[in-house]
C-alpha cells in the first residue's frame, strides 16, 4: 500500500505544478477583468482588446460606446474591456475644473504626457495644449 502511494507521488505533484502554473493565473486574470468590466464608469479613458483608445460616452448592459477621437464613437462589447488607463475624475477630457484654474496634474489630452505649468506644446509628441 504504501509503495502504491509512493509510485503516484510524482504525477500528483506535477499535476500540482500545472494548476499552479497555468490555472490559477487565469482564473486572478479572469476575476481582474470581471472586476474590471464592472467597475466602469462613464468619462473612463479605456483601451479595447484591438488597442484602440477611447473615452466612455455610454454604458449599456452588454455595449460601450466609446468616443476615440472628437466626434468619432464606436460601440464594442463590455467584454473586449482590456485596461483602465484613466479613471473618468483623473482624465482631462472629462474632469471638471474651476475656470481659469489649470488642472491639478496636466497631462496631454493626445499621448497623456505630464504637462509643465506654461507648455504650450507637448515635448513628447508635439500636440498644442490649448494654453
Amino acid at each position: 500500500m504504501g509503495q502504491e502511494l509512493l509510485s503516484a507521488l510524482p504525477m500528483l505533484v506535477v499535476l500540482l505544478t500545472v494548476y499552479a502554473v497555468l490555472v490559477w493565473p487565469q482564473q486572478r486574470r479572469r476575476a481582474r477583468h470581471r472586476r474590471l468590466v464592472a467597475g466602469i464608469a462613464l468619462g473612463d479613458r479605456v483601451t479595447v482588446s484591438g488597442g484602440i483608445h477611447g473615452v466612455i460616452v455610454a454604458l449599456a448592459d452588454k455595449l460601450v460606446t466609446i468616443e476615440i477621437a472628437p466626434g468619432t464613437r464606436i460601440e464594442i462589447e463590455r467584454d473586449k474591456m482590456e485596461a483602465l488607463d484613466q479613471p473618468a475624475a483623473a482624465n482631462p477630457r472629462t474632469a471638471t475644473r474651476t475656470p481659469g484654474m489649470p488642472p491639478a496634474s496636466a497631462r496631454c489630452l493626445q499621448c497623456g504626457a505630464p504637462l509643465a505649468a506654461g507648455d504650450r506644446f507637448c515635448g513628447v509628441c508635439g500636440q498644442a495644449t490649448g494654453r
